[in-house]
């Protein structure tokens, strides 16, 4: 995120804009048996290849209202367009009425993306026969679903303090960091 979609300084600006911003690093010094930093560099060609979605629980975003409540959350690394794409619906549930109506932007969304990733496979059964890492309509599909599946897994924070969602992360991953 920080070396790609936060690279972007439209997006950045938009984000300091419109936000409240927090950073909460997962193990901001960790290393791999003491060894090597966990954050690894990487070249342009790998980041380019890197699967929109990566990173699964290492990479959270928490939509917030104004109180601290959490009204939209996914999981993963997302290109700058479709992460601002994300904080664009958090707004929309901030905005809504209810925590339902924010439960059922999310829920209409999902379906959407399903949808979309359904139709990118029947439009091309050729390119969905092929290996992932070689086709970039199936590696679209599978980012669409990918983030469908985001919105699900994260289904359990909506509604929920993010404090305490973020003290309890803390308590999972040992050394986490609020910036």
């Amino acid at each position: 995120m920080r070396t790609v979609t936060f690279a972007d300084e439209d997006l950045c600006a938009w984000l300091n804009k419109t936000f409240v911003l927090a950073w909460f690093d997962v193990k901001p010094d960790s290393t791999v048996a003491g060894l090597a930093p966990l954050q690894h560099a990487y070249a342009a060609e790998e980041i380019a290849a890197y699967p929109e979605g990566g990173g699964g629980a290492n990479i959270r975003t928490l939509v917030c209202n104004p109180d601290g409540v959490v009204r939209h959350a996914l999981e993963g690394w997302w290109p700058a367009d479709k992460f601002r794409e994300e904080c664009e619906r958090g707004r929309a549930c901030v905005a809504a009425d209810s925590l339902e109506a924010a439960k059922a932007i999310r829920t209409k969304a999902a379906a959407g993306l399903e949808t979309a990733a359904a139709a990118i496979e029947q439009q091309n059964p050729e390119e969905m026969r092929k290996p992932i890492r070689e086709s970039k309509v199936a590696r679209q599909a599978a980012a669409l679903r990918l983030r469908a599946t985001s919105f699900r897994i994260m289904d359990s924070a909506v509604g929920q303090s993010v404090l305490a969602l973020t003290s309890e992360y803390f308590e999972d991953g040992e050394g986490k960091v609020m910036k």
